[in-house]
């Protein structure tokens, strides 16, 4: 049961089985929650490149954005777990 993750729509009465990695990569998990991350990163970016010319903006700068956004999301991200999970990493 470690490997594989449960989906339910008690709704629905629906229930899938879902692994928790896709595939392996040179010896690497690559897992979906990862493959969620990616798609929606480049879907924003493909929405905001055909928007450039909406609102002015080079696509050097939708890259720029993105790239900050980015590493600023997992920073932001990491500094939320350890602020979350502080009695773990207080330890000594």
């Amino acid at each position: 049961m470690g490997n594989i993750r449960i989906v339910k729509f008690p709704e629905m009465a629906l229930e899938f089985k879902v692994p928790k990695v896709a595939f392996q990569l040179f010896n690497v998990d690559i897992h979906y929650y990862a493959i969620c991350i990616v798609v929606g990163i480049l879907v924003a970016l493909l929405l905001a490149a055909r928007s450039e010319e909406k609102f002015y903006i080079s696509f050097d700068n939708v890259i720029e954005c993105t790239i900050m956004g980015v590493l600023a999301g997992i920073i932001g991200a990491r500094i939320y777990y350890v602020l979350f999970n502080l009695k773990m990493y207080a330890r000594k």
